[in-house]
């Protein structure tokens, strides 16, 4: 018993960290969107071939009664549609069973570790990597009032470094315990794109998010002159959905939050 448990609790432990570690190679929300996928799909298949049946029905009868002017017992889908529950619930049953059956304690501890390592991937998702991310987001649009104040004032974009970073002089701030660029939430430099000049000036704020590399997590703030009038409605509509930066504090709306943060994504720009 004691031996059956080990195996079980050790093949849990290893698959927990390898879906954890993929999330951190791989990307966080690509894993737990994909890891919880699996799961919903490895526990209620036969529920969904169940649903899947029932709206083929559904588009049938509808297609009968646009066509040929027939109801649903006209053409025999209510006989259907009691075999699809019935061959469903049938489905069903025997796969639970078999499940029931299962008695190996690696099969269990594969089990176990992947509801693990999703719900541990998700609460990283939740509760480390999108607070950062909200951080970020307010950071690059603090970043993108400073260049508009300063093209206001002098009439251009300050010009992009070698390495695109940016000094905390843009936003008035002093060189503070020897940072000498701008951070994101999550303790990495925020970098500065600038295309053109003058009135032809573009520019890109961005931050290369948890993994702190050029990915789908990308988030970017644009604006300038040769963007016009649309680029300026796309920052600002993500400071509505934040709640402003400008002093106040944001009112806490998650799902508005989550839409600023998501609409903001480098991928979304292109």
């Amino acid at each position: 018993m004691n031996v059956t448990r080990t195996t079980a609790t050790a093949t849990a432990g290893m698959v927990m960290i390898a879906i954890v570690g993929a999330a951190m190679l791989g990307g966080v929300r690509r894993i737990a969107y994909g890891a919880l996928a699996a799961l919903v799909l490895a526990g209620l298949w036969p529920l969904l071939i169940l649903l899947g049946g029932f709206a083929a029905l559904m588009i049938l009868a509808v297609v009968f009664g646009l066509v040929a002017g027939e109801a649903i017992g006209d053409v025999g889908l209510g006989d259907v549609n009691e075999g699809v529950v019935r061959g469903g619930a049938k489905l069903a049953s025997i796969y639970y069973r078999f499940l029931g059956r299962i008695r190996h304690p690696v099969v269990w501890g594969v089990i176990a570790g992947a509801i693990a390592g999703t719900a541990g991937v998700w609460g990283i998702l939740a509760l480390y990597v999108m607070p950062k991310e909200r951080r970020t987001l307010e950071t690059l649009l603090q970043v993108h009032e400073a260049l508009e104040d300063r093209y206001n004032r002098t009439g251009s974009y300050p010009p992009r470094s070698n390495d695109e970073t940016m000094p905390p002089t843009l936003l008035g701030e002093s060189n503070r315990q020897g940072v000498d660029v701008i951070l994101d939430g999550f303790g990495r430099p925020v970098h500065y794109h600038l295309d053109g000049a003058w009135k032809l000036a573009s520019y890109t704020v961005s931050s290369f998010g948890f993994d702190g590399r050029p990915s789908e997590d990308d988030l970017c703030v644009t604006g300038g002159t040769r963007a016009g009038v649309w680029l300026q409605h796309a920052s600002a509509s993500v400071r509505a959905l934040m709640g402003g930066t400008s002093g106040e504090k944001p009112h806490f709306d998650l799902r508005s939050q989550v839409a600023a943060i998501e609409s903001s994504r480098c991928l979304a720009k292109q």
